[in-house]
């Protein structure tokens, strides 16, 4: 949290702006008194949040989630013991981890397992306990979900699919089961072998608005994914004219080079980014920060596929909307 420091009056002469004064050179005896307040670049937004939405203290639980390791969230032996994995890794949301089993080797009839961080315990499936945190579970054909509570803010997504006439909810509970004592551990990003140590994995997508508004404008913020970014300006609006925002994620680096026949090129501070108009006023913006720094997956089938990283960035006005997206991508390149 960074402190508010009163600004003390001067006399002598007048400075019409706290940036002039600290920049041109204008001095007064008191001066020597002022302690201009130093918040990091990309951290600033955070004094300026609308009540209803994200609060300081919901943004700092997002920060933690951030550093968690999905992958880690799954107990190997368990998974295992489905199948031998094709793919054990990253997916496409950087806050997921994604398990593809070899179909020759399924021991339950299960195809894939995954595990997300950012979901919010509900009122709606079979509600239990799964040692001492409370667990939902829905069922779908095909198809098991269990939400596990992490905290008290979050609850981590588990899902598996079968093949047809499977139940998978038995073999996903097993897992969940075997999982749920990692929780307790916190295993972190940094230390993972599965997940890649990519640059927009440690970033706070909302940084951006720094740069792209200006001083003292204030934010409704409401997103529980650590990588996405999803402001009203000023406040919350059911039409959602004033809404802005900013997600990361990876994609096929074959997808990197298409452009779409309806969209724009765009270059933003050097980065190939496209630009799509929606309905109405709609903006959207895909800048492809990542070109430079694939890392390697494997696909559905289990052959080697490079990734790279993406900002989609959203809004009503392709204008602003693509200040906030040179914004974006300038606080990912920012070390």
């Amino acid at each position: 949290m960074s402190r508010r420091h009163r600004l003390p009056v001067t006399t002598g002469l007048m400075c019409l702006a706290l940036v002039v004064l600290a920049m041109s050179g204008c001095t007064t005896p008191a001066e020597k008194d002022i302690d201009v307040e130093q918040v990091a670049l990309g951290m600033r937004y955070r004094d300026n949040l609308e009540s209803g939405g994200a609060s300081v203290a919901d943004l700092a639980e997002t920060d933690s989630a951030r550093q968690l390791d999905p992958c880690g969230m799954l107990d190997e032996e368990a998974v295992n013991a489905l199948g031998t994995p094709l793919y054990f890794g990253v997916g496409q949301r950087l806050d997921e981890c994604v398990v593809r089993f070899d179909r020759a080797t399924m021991s339950a009839g299960i195809t894939s397992v995954e595990v997300s961080l950012s979901v919010t315990m509900g009122p709606s499936g079979n509600v239990s306990r799964i040692g001492d945190r409370a667990a939902s579970t829905l069922r779908s054909t095909g198809m098991c979900f269990i939400a596990l509570q992490y905290n008290n803010r979050r609850a981590f997504h588990y899902m598996a699919n079968a093949v047809q006439g499977v139940d998978p909810c038995t073999a996903l509970h097993t897992l969940v089961t075997a999982s749920a004592p990692l929780l307790d551990d916190n295993p972190q990003r940094a230390d993972s072998t599965r997940i890649p140590k990519t640059r927009g994995a440690t970033k706070d997508p909302c940084a951006a608005l720094d740069a792209a508004f200006p001083p003292g404008q204030r934010f409704y913020l409401s997103s529980l994914v650590p990588y996405e970014c999803d402001a009203w300006l000023d406040h919350h609006t059911r039409d959602d004219s004033n809404r802005f925002g900013i997600q990361v994620f990876n994609v096929a680096e074959s997808q990197a080079t298409y452009v779409p026949s309806h969209a724009r090129k765009l270059l933003l501070t050097g980065v190939h980014s496209i630009e799509e108009s929606g309905r109405g006023d709609y903006c959207i913006i895909h800048a492809y920060v990542g070109v430079e720094e694939p890392f390697p997956t494997r696909s559905w089938d289990g052959e080697p596929e490079n990734r790279v990283e993406v900002l989609r960035v959203t809004g009503h006005g392709c204008t602003k909307t693509r200040e906030l997206a040179v914004a974006a991508v300038k606080a990912y390149q920012r070390d």
